[in-house]
């Protein structure tokens, strides 16, 4: 009975630190995450009534989940959802003309491990976006759908963290009476744990 309850304990020991050697080596196999980051971000107008209205980059937060996966030792699959809030606006004559209150996305980031730390990425994703826009344009909704692309790369700085930098561009369409045009340019540095 004695040497029965030693050999249970030795196995579960053993079960466990393989699951955390495995957990340690391969950061993105099957692993879910969430996470958190800062980024800039920018975008232009385009309609009948004012033509292009301008912005600059301003500071925002941005919130980010999903899950990761493995196709071989060097490709990694992972689907991002991610919420980003700032302050940008577009302007003209001067005057703000429309303002960005919040844009969602999901996307597929596909990866490619050059080391065991370092992993540049694809990104391509749909996204959705509420804007503030001034009375005097005349639009339907002021919402628009978008089409997200980007690059970027990972790196793992703790056995369950990764620090990520990106540049994404957002293209949408308003599909209003005023026919607008949104292009969004977006810089972002975050942190991710992955579990």
């Amino acid at each position: 009975m004695f040497h029965f309850k030693k050999l249970t304990l030795c196995t579960a020991v053993l079960a466990l630190s393989n699951v955390a050697v495995a957990a340690e080596n391969d950061i993105y196999d099957g692993r879910w995450f969430v996470g958190g980051g800062v980024n800039l971000s920018k975008f232009e107008a385009d309609d009948y009534t004012y033509g292009i209205s301008d912005g600059s980059f301003k500071p925002g937060l941005e919130a980010l989940g999903g899950y990761s996966f493995t196709f071989s030792d060097k490709f990694v699959g992972m689907v991002e959802a991610k919420l980003r809030l700032n302050n940008s606006k577009a302007s003209n004559f001067g005057e703000d003309l429309y303002k960005e209150q919040y844009h969602f996305s999901v996307s597929y980031l596909q990866g490619y491990k050059v080391t065991e730390d370092f992993m540049p990425y694809a990104k391509l994703g749909a996204g959705y976006t509420k804007y503030d826009i001034d009375p005097t344009i005349k639009v339907n909704r002021n919402t628009a759908g978008s089409v997200v692309v980007g690059l970027g790369a990972k790196y793992k700085i703790a056995p369950n963290l990764l620090m990520g930098a990106e540049y994404t561009y957002g293209y949408s369409g308003n599909n209003s009476t005023n026919v607008i045009e949104f292009r969004t340019y977006t810089v972002g540095l975050n942190v991710s744990y992955h579990f």
